[in-house]
């Protein structure tokens, strides 16, 4: 029986922790959410909060966070 190599895919979703998108993809930061203005890298509350919670904070969309989340995904 042969053992997959392929690792499957983590997706992020509005729930996923900013802190865990910052360190699963460093990218995501300079290429994505400062784009939207979201100045996360050393934030404190980078833990706390999750992307569904800027959507309160930054005043996004449904749309907005369905757009970040796309191309955080597709990293």
């Amino acid at each position: 029986m042969k053992s997959s190599t392929k690792q499957k895919k983590e997706i992020i979703t509005k729930d996923t922790l900013i802190s865990e998108i910052l360190e699963k993809f460093p990218e995501a930061a300079e290429d994505i959410l400062m784009e939207y203005g979201l100045m996360c890298i050393g934030c404190p509350f980078a833990g706390k909060h999750n992307i569904g919670a800027i959507k309160d904070i930054y005043g996004f969309n449904d749309e907005d966070i369905k757009e970040i989340l796309i191309r955080i995904n597709n990293i």
